[in-house]
């Protein structure tokens, strides 16, 4: 238990780095706001955001929005924004209105609330009126500063994925909200008014085609009928805003998307189809469109019939610097977006005051993040920024200066362009300051940790207490050795001390000596160990062929992040590993069976990623396969093991439940295609099952393989109401390879009981109650490496890691429908988790058939996974394409996640096998100290009388109990 909370210590921490190491919040205040002293050439400006509209779904459609072509063809500006990942609907506007991509904070808040107040368009300008989803216009009243934010939103519930409602009345509501607004208005004096004052924007939200896109995909018609009438309501609304306000081309109007979606429907990961968004600009102060340049500008698919117009690419932060420009209010703090000057049409003078205006802000960015770093640094270690010095920003500023004084504007702008190009260099520098310094810190601490679980197992068979020996000898003598550790523990939080770092740099500078302090201790059992290592395996050949492999099966774990059909290869080679090493141990029928579930599985993997293409006949299918699977295992159970009436019901009620899981997801099927939404009784049915499959289990007894088919069935029903295509056969694929798993455990060692004899009992992991000296073998490194392997297996069969990251509510179309972010995910993440728990139940009967103790294996699995988690530290990257990025921290996260999670996952698989809700009066109890108890006559006080003629009568026959095993 001591092993296990500093394990949960240690990769918290290892977890947690990452962001410290690699993403520092980009918020800091201090800084003051700069705005061009001109007249602006906008009074007001329109904000539309039609939430989910990728740039091919909107470019390639003309007959679709004809008034938006027409604004692109003769009056405005367009291109393509480009997003960053996670392509969510907060993140996108965060970096739409504000111009900074969303704090790393943020995602523990479900980006629902502001975790550091941010500046914003909206809190810059006068007054603000929006439109639409609750979900998003609270956030940005909630960071600005004053009541000058108003908001007109529906309700949650109007957010609905079944296809019962059009999806078009989202956005309709907003048109008419926005036209019953300015209807209103003329009654008003006041409110007229503040309509006519400068600085204003109308911000309205358009959920319509992303709640289209989910529900029936972007290439629907039903999605094209809803950019229609989008289209439309733009129409409507620029007519009725040139009508109020008599045409005095005073108004700007911008239309985009925050993120795009997938063709099938999905959105979140780092995808063309999602990251690449239309902007469509046109108004006061707006450049009209230009012939396009070859070469000079980017290309446009044939199929959207603009080639012969010029196409200007953004970033979607470098929006916000265009809205402030053209509003003329300060830029948010905090943005870090480049004013797109090709969409402007103003004078020289006033682009030149524009652009400088903007490379001020982020200087000034730049600049308080530079005094920041120096304040908290000793002088003689601090590394300034080299290509951008205080005085040389001053030298740049005063340049620009006299340039627009001097009428030489294209050399301000230039100049400009190169401060802002500079300082967004430096401001990724001084947030990366410590980068270098917490790197090695970390992984000196990781491979501390590595070493020392490895001189914790090292320790154990030379110790007959069940004590750790690190633990009992740590800090006994070596005077020298703890003073010079001392000396260095003293020394580096002192220089944190003297720095003013926050207190998290305290941890993960002192980390690893202390750790390799630990590891230091135990050197006087690390050498004998080491020692009796080669004498066990022979000559230094063997054990360096056996690290070379142990490496191999590393590597592969690795390289399955980022290909998943190397999970294939491994298979294979799974297949054939029994028939070279072990061929004469195994049946036929045994390596027969193994080869067949290996190949199987291995397909998965080579198979598309699911979620792209929904199949509701192949999950009922595979349903089918599933209930046939269950009534023939219970025939083959009932055959080899007798079985109490108890396990018998659960058994029959589980498959009854399977037979109306797979009506339900047929009736509820039939009813989204026509379109009658999801009814109320399937919905209540599929909450029931899920919540009663999972106690049944617990009704039965505690035998071993009435209680492992009990649970394969009651994970495989929520699991095939949460499925779309392929997921639940290759979960049917994988619960028969690691049953042959467990199968040929039992041939591969003679010691063990036979499946049939399992017991599972809630206590039964203790070391006390196994074993008290249990010597490592390379059998046990092989299980805990087979383990680590199906658990990643589990994940990259059917997904990777776009995949989790995606949102599809066709994966939960039998729980709910409308939005509701945190339980869709919370119902998503069950789903991911149901193979991890099957394959750590199964790992649990094989610990309990061996009577090996788990915990050891455990650490043989966490000492593999930190080796893998090393790697992924070194290739998280804050460079490159915001899908790299976001790839290589989702690697890092997953591995350490695992580590955590498995730990919690076994407690539940011990819950889960040896659990009982009724226990019954009589128990068949099978374990060792009971058997030692009365091979020496002696009747322990907790067993039931009226067990011991059972217990007795098993002795008798030399059955039902398990032999003792004799290790290594």
């Amino acid at each position: 238990m001591w092993t296990i909370c500093l394990g949960f210590a240690v990769h918290l921490v290892f977890l947690v780095s990452i962001f410290d190491i690699y993403f520092k919040s980009p918020i800091v205040h201090g800084m003051s706001p700069h705005a061009a002293p001109l007249e602006p050439p906008a009074r007001r400006l329109v904000l539309f955001v039609a939430d989910g509209l990728r740039a091919d779904s909107f470019f390639g459609k003309a007959d679709s929005c004809p008034f938006l072509r027409e604004i692109i063809g003769r009056h405005g500006t367009w291109g393509v924004s480009h997003t960053r990942v996670p392509t969510e609907t907060r993140p996108g506007h965060v970096a739409l209105i504000a111009g900074l991509y969303e704090d790393p904070s943020a995602i523990a808040k479900g980006w629902k609330e502001n975790p550091v107040q941010f500046d914003s368009v909206f809190n810059q300008s006068r007054e603000t009126w929006s439109w639409g989803s609750p979900d998003i216009l609270p956030m940005f009243s909630k960071g600005a500063s004053g009541n000058h934010v108003w908001m007109d939103m529906y309700d949650a519930e109007e957010q609905d994925f079944s296809g019962k409602h059009n999806t078009t009345r989202l956005d309709l509501w907003v048109f008419d909200r926005v036209k019953k607004f300015f209807h209103e208005a003329h009654n008003d004096k006041t409110l007229l008014q503040r309509l006519h004052q400068d600085r204003i924007v109308f911000f309205l939200h358009l959920l319509g085609l992303d709640t289209a896109g989910h529900t029936h995909k972007p290439y629907s018609k039903e999605y094209e009928e809803n950019l229609r009438a989008v289209d439309q309501g733009v129409r409507e609304i620029v007519q009725l805003l040139e009508e109020f306000y008599n045409s005095d081309n005073r108004t700007a109007f911008i239309f985009t998307s925050d993120h795009g979606m997938t063709d099938w429907g999905s959105h979140g990961a780092g995808d063309v189809s999602e990251t690449t968004t239309p902007l469509v600009v046109w108004g006061a102060g707006i450049s009209g469109p230009h012939p396009a340049v070859p070469r000079r500008t980017p290309a446009s698919p044939s199929s959207w019939g603009l080639g012969h117009l010029a196409r200007r690419d953004v970033a979607q932060a470098d929006i916000t610097p265009l809205m402030a420009s053209l509003l003329g209010i300060s830029i948010p703090v905090n943005s870090v977006g480049v004013l797109p000057k090709e969409y402007l049409d103003v004078p020289e003078q006033m682009l030149a005051e524009l652009v400088f205006a903007n490379a001020r802000q982020i200087a000034a960015q730049y600049t308080r993040k530079r005094e920041m770093t120096e304040a908290n640094t000793v002088a003689w270690l601090y590394q300034p920024f080299p290509a951008l010095a205080q005085s040389k920003e001053e030298e740049l500023v005063d340049e620009i200066r006299s340039n627009i004084y001097g009428g030489r504007y294209r050399e301000a702008v230039a100049l400009s362009e190169v401060l802002m190009k500079t300082c967004l260099t430096g401001i990724n520098y001084y947030e990366t300051y410590y980068q270098a310094l917490l790197l090695t810190c970390v992984t000196l601490a990781f491979l501390g940790w590595i070493c020392w679980l490895l001189s914790s197992l090292f320790s154990r068979p030379m110790s007959d207490s069940n004590k750790f020996y690190g633990v009992n000898k740590l800090l006994e003598g070596g005077i020298g050795l703890n003073s010079i550790f001392l000396f260095l523990v003293v020394g580096t939080v002192y220089l944190v001390w003297i720095q003013r770092m926050p207190p998290q740099m305290y941890i993960y500078c002192t980390l690893p000596e202390l750790l390799w302090w630990a590891v230091a201790r135990q050197h006087s059992v690390v050498l004998p160990a080491f020692r009796s290592l080669k004498n066990t395996w022979g000559s230094l050949w063997s054990p360096v062929g056996r690290v070379i492999l142990c490496i191999a099966g590393v590597e592969i774990l690795v390289l399955a992040f980022f290909w998943r059909a190397v999970l294939s290869v491994a298979l294979l080679g799974l297949a054939m590993w029994p028939l070279v090493f072990h061929r004469h141990a195994i049946p036929c029928k045994m390596l027969l069976a193994w080869m067949t579930t290996s190949a199987c599985v291995a397909v998965f993997p080579a198979l598309p990623v699911v979620g792209k293409e929904a199949d509701s006949r192949l999950v009922q299918l595979t349903g089918l396969l599933g209930l046939a699977f269950s009534g023939i295992a219970a025939l083959v159970v009932h055959r080899v093991q007798d079985i109490d009436r108890r396990s018998t019901r659960v058994l029959t009620i589980l498959v009854l439940c399977l037979m109306l899981t797979l009506w339900n997801i047929h009736s509820t099927e039939n009813s989204l295609i026509m379109r009658l939404g999801l009814p109320l009784f399937n919905q209540i049915l599929s909450w029931m099952l899920c919540g009663v499959v999972m106690l049944l289990p617990l009704m039965g007894s505690c035998q071993g393989l009435p209680r492992l088919l009990s649970l394969v069935i009651a994970l495989f029903i929520p699991f095939l109401l949460l499925s779309a295509s392929h997921e639940p056969l290759f979960l049917l694929a994988l619960t028969l390879h690691l049953l042959c798993w467990l199968l040929l455990e039992t041939y591969l060692a003679p010691q063990a009981c036979s499946v049939s004899e399992i017991t599972f009992d809630v206590h039964d992991c203790k070391i006390k109650d196994i074993t008290s000296k249990h010597h490592m073998t390379l059998s046990d490194f092989r299980r805990a490496y087979f383990f680590l392997f199906y658990v990643i297996l589990s994940f990259f069969g059917t997904g990777n890691i776009a995949s989790l990251n995606s949102f599809d509510p066709t994966w939960v179309r039998c729980f709910v429908t409308v939005f509701s972010p945190f339980l869709m995910t919370t119902l998503i993440l069950w789903k991911t988790v149901i193979p991890f728990f099957l394959v750590t139940c199964v790992f649990r009967a094989q610990n309990v058939m061996l009577q090996v103790p788990a915990d050891q294996l455990f650490l043989l699995m966490l000492i593999q996974c930190d080796l893998v988690g090393v790697h992924f530290l070194h290739l998280v990257t804050n460079q490159g394409s915001w899908l790299d990025i976001g790839t290589s921290i989702s690697h890092f996260v997953i591995v350490q996640a695992t580590t955590l999670f498995l730990l919690l996952l076994y407690g539940m698989a011990r819950l889960c096998t040896g659990a009982q809700i009724f226990p019954a009066s009589s128990v068949h109890w099978t374990n060792v100290e009971t058997h030692k108890s009365l091979e020496s006559g002696s009747v322990p006080t907790s067993v039931p009388t009226n067990c011991l003629l059972d217990v007795r009568f098993a002795l008798a026959n030399e059955q039902s109990v398990p032999r003792k095993r004799h290790f290594e």
